[in-house]
């Protein structure tokens, strides 16, 4: 079985371990039957430029934390996503505001 975008950012068991430490866990879900691009679209829609930056960075750090996995073997907490992706959008958006 190949693996698409959806199933490996939603789909697989530890990306839903991730996302069910975020407020966006219920909605997603909802989602399971769309590709990855419909579901961005259909959260562009509904939510606030702060959300789909925090949305975008999960989805960053779940591959990333799947990356490591496959090329690394080393597979972290599900928390350390989840927190990676909280921490580098605050960052941005300090660095965006000129705040350090």
């Amino acid at each position: 079985m190949s693996e698409d975008v959806f199933h490996a950012l939603v789909g697989c068991k530890v990306a839903q371990k991730v996302w069910k430490l975020t407020e966006f866990y219920e909605e997603i879900k909802e989602m399971a039957h769309q590709d990855m691009l419909s579901v961005l679209q259909e959260l562009a829609m509904k939510r606030g430029k702060k959300d789909i930056e925090q949305i975008i960075a999960v989805c960053w750090a779940i591959w990333h934390l799947r990356n490591c996995f496959v090329f690394e073997g080393n597979m972290k907490d599900p928390l350390f996503p989840a927190t990676r992706a909280e921490a580098v959008v605050e960052s941005y958006r300090r660095i965006k505001s000129g705040k350090k």
